[in-house]
């Protein structure tokens, strides 16, 4: 992962602050739906180390479809899902 799309999957700080208090959903991740301005929810969501946007379940493109500036709202599933298989 080069810089320019490590800093696309970056969480802001307020948001990776809010997650690391959190339980982890397994080891070093978190499930979580993220709801935007505009009220779009991205389901299913795995942040990794609180942080950076992992996966998206069913989501095939490689950034995420939406902008970190956009996040109104994260909400802590803990769904889990096999990714090897997505």
């Amino acid at each position: 992962m080069d810089a320019l799309e490590k800093q696309k999957r970056t969480l802001p700080p307020n948001w990776s602050s809010f997650l690391y208090e959190k339980a982890e959903s397994g080891m070093g991740y978190q499930v979580v739906d993220i709801i935007l301005n505009d009220e779009t929810v991205v389901k299913d969501v795995a942040i990794i180390e609180s942080h950076l946007v992992g996966q998206i379940r069913g989501y095939k493109g490689s950034m995420p479809p939406f902008d970190m500036a956009n996040i109104k709202e994260i909400r802590l599933t803990h769904r889990r899902w096999d990714f090897s298989k997505e």
